[in-house]
C-alpha cells in the first residue's frame, strides 16, 4: 500500500450541491495519511501537492496507540496538530519535545485492502468510528452542510473581526479564500483600512 492523493478544495462556488456535503472545523495542522500495510507495518505520510514525506521514523512513538486498533490494509486520512498551532508541529520530531501530538482522523480510504474511498461518505464515517481510538488520536466531528451561504456569512463576520486587528498588508494577503465569493466586501474593507 502507498499514499493516495488527497482531495483538493473546490475552486468555485457557483455549482449546485446535489449530494450530501459536510463541513468540519479548520484545524491548524498538517495533513497526514496513516497506513497500516498488509504485513502490519505502520507508516505516517505527510501530504503536499509537490512532495510526499514519510514520517515513520519521526513519529514511531505514536505506533503503540494505533497498531492494535486499525486492521491491516488500511489508509486513514488525518490531520497532525499540536495545541500551540501548526508552526509547532516540527517540535514533535525533537528528541525531548515539550509539545504533545493531536491526530484527528477524518476519513478512511482503504479498509482491509479494499478501496472504500468511493463509498458514500456516511458509510465511511460510520466505518472509522468503529475504531476505538484513544489519545492522542481523535475523530474529527463533522456536520452536514445545509446552508452554505449562512456559513460563509458567519465566517465572513469572523474574518472581519479578526482581520481588523492586522495591518493592511496582512489583510490583503489573507483574501485568497473568500475572494471568490466576497470580492466587493474585501475591496471595501481594504479601502477602509
Amino acid at each position: 500500500m502507498k499514499p493516495v492523493w488527497l482531495m483538493q478544495p473546490i475552486r468555485y462556488f457557483r455549482e449546485k450541491l446535489e449530494e450530501v456535503w459536510i463541513w468540519d472545523k479548520k484545524l491548524d495542522g498538517w495533513k497526514m495519511q496513516i497506513i497500516k500495510k498488509e504485513n502490519g507495518e505502520i507508516e505516517f505520510w505527510r501530504r503536499r501537492l509537490e512532495k510526499i514525506f514519510n514520517w515513520k521514523e519521526k513519529l514511531r512513538y505514536l505506533i503503540p496507540f494505533i497498531e492494535k486498533i486499525i486492521p491491516c490494509g488500511t489508509i486513514l486520512d488525518s490531520k497532525l496538530c499540536v495545541c500551540k498551532g501548526g508552526r509547532f508541529i516540527l517540535s514533535l520530531f525533537a528528541a525531548l519535545s515539550k509539545n504533545k501530538p493531536l491526530v484527528y482522523v477524518f476519513d478512511v480510504i482503504y479498509l482491509n485492502k479494499e478501496f472504500i474511498g468511493i463509498s458514500p461518505l456516511e458509510k465511511r464515517k460510520k466505518t472509522f468510528k468503529e475504531f476505538k481510538l484513544r489519545p492522542p488520536f481523535y475523530f474529527l466531528i463533522f456536520q452536514k452542510l445545509k446552508n452554505i451561504e449562512r456559513i460563509f456569512e458567519k465566517a465572513w463576520k469572523e474574518v472581519l473581526r479578526i482581520s481588523r486587528s492586522y495591518d493592511k498588508g496582512v489583510l490583503l494577503s489573507q483574501r485568497y479564500f473568500f475572494e471568490a465569493v466576497y470580492v466587493e466586501k474585501w475591496r471595501k474593507l481594504a479601502e477602509e483600512s
